[in-house]
Order: C-alpha cells, then structure tokens, then sequence
C-alpha cells in the first residue's frame, strides 16, 4: 500500500467533501505531532452531528410554506365548495318558505 500520508492526499482528492479533508488533516496532525486522536475524532464527530442537525432543521423550516401553500391551494377550495353544495342543496327549503 501507499504511505499513510499519500493515502490521506488520495482521499481527498478523490473525496472532496470538507468533512473529509477535516478528518484527514485531523488524522496527519495526530500522526505528525503525535497527539491522540480519540478524544479529536470524538469532538469532530460532535460537531459534524450539530452541522447535520442544523441542516436538518434548515431544510425542515423551508418546507413549512410549501406545505402551507398545499394547503391553501388544495384544502381551502374543496371545504369551500363543500359549504356551498349544502347551501345549494337546502335552497329549494328556504325558497319554498317565501
């Protein structure tokens, strides 16, 4: 196999995602400075869940006017409509009575 740097360059290139350069400069650190890396991979990992959750809740807060606008287009007209059938429908009664 190729040399543990060589391999982290590799993945980079052929990976070329931030999360993933991070961890890879995260590991060369380690490996150059001699620093241990569980407790860098554990706050690495805390913070790309608190990124994930923050997209997730983006994405949720986008689709929020989408739904209402479902509802308004779709929900709206049809219980509308309903209504003025039961109208139309009773007003031979309320003529009749005139």
């Amino acid at each position: 196999g190729a040399p543990q740097r060589e391999a982290l360059a590799g993945l980079q290139r052929r990976v070329p995602a931030g999360e993933v350069a991070a961890l890879c400069g995260l590991i060369e650190r380690s490996r150059r400075f001699g620093s241990p890396l569980a407790e860098q991979l554990s706050d690495q990992a805390t913070s790309l869940r608190a990124a994930q959750r923050r997209r997730t809740e983006e994405h949720a807060a986008r689709a929020a006017p989408k739904i209402q606008l479902a509802v308004a287009l779709l929900l709206v007209p049809s219980v509308l409509l309903m209504i003025a059938a039961g109208l139309l429908a009773n007003m031979d009664r309320f003529l009749a009575g005139l």
